[in-house]
């Protein structure tokens, strides 16, 4: 469970971090990073359960596996660009 604790929810911010987020994506970041660091620290590493904490932090993870998403797609657009224009000269 703790594996895919970690997959799921604070790898993304972690992978995120590195892209250096703005704003919003920012703030879901930092809040993942400091739940998983707090749930280090208590040892409680459970599964989600139906709580208002716990549905606020797959929402934070969301926005994290969004703005990487978001990251990736522009990443191919540049790429696709920069092949047109190679093509046209």
């Amino acid at each position: 469970m703790f594996v895919c604790y970690l997959a799921i929810v604070v790898a993304p911010a972690v992978r995120a971090l590195r892209l250096k987020p703005a704003e919003d994506d920012a703030a879901a970041v930092c809040l993942i990073l400091i739940w998983g660091i707090a749930l280090t620290g208590l040892s409680t590493f459970t599964g989600p359960s139906i709580t208002v904490m716990d549905f606020l932090i797959c929402i934070f993870a969301g926005r994290c596996h969004l703005f990487l998403a978001g990251a990736r797609k522009r990443k191919q657009l540049d790429r696709s660009h920069i092949c047109r224009v190679a093509q046209a000269v």
